[in-house]
């Protein structure tokens, strides 16, 4: 398995910040839309969409339990680890 355990970064002290809580929530509308909310120990949170379809929910759920913790602004390698994470499992890869 890959480490995706490295933290390091240029960016300064300013910008350490750290995943709280992940939820979601299906809005009903011309189709389910699945909606995320990410929150942080900033005070700032974000809000995004998911791809249509089932078990949003429960996949976010078991993405959320290695993501809360992590920064957030490490985006592109938090997305390697779901990716990772989920492959096998629905994921849209099978390369780690």
């Amino acid at each position: 398995m890959r480490d995706y355990s490295n933290h390091a970064s240029n960016r300064g002290p300013g910008r350490d910040v750290r995943i709280t809580d992940i939820e979601t929530c299906v809005v009903q509308g011309n189709f389910e839309w699945n909606l995320v909310r990410v929150h942080t120990d900033a005070g700032v949170t974000g809000i995004g969409k998911s791809y249509r379809g089932g078990a949003v929910t429960d996949i976010v759920e078991y993405v959320g339990r290695f993501l809360v913790g992590e920064n957030p602004l490490d985006v592109e390698r938090l997305f390697r680890r779901m990716v990772h994470e989920t492959s096998g499992h629905g994921g849209t890869t099978g390369r780690s």
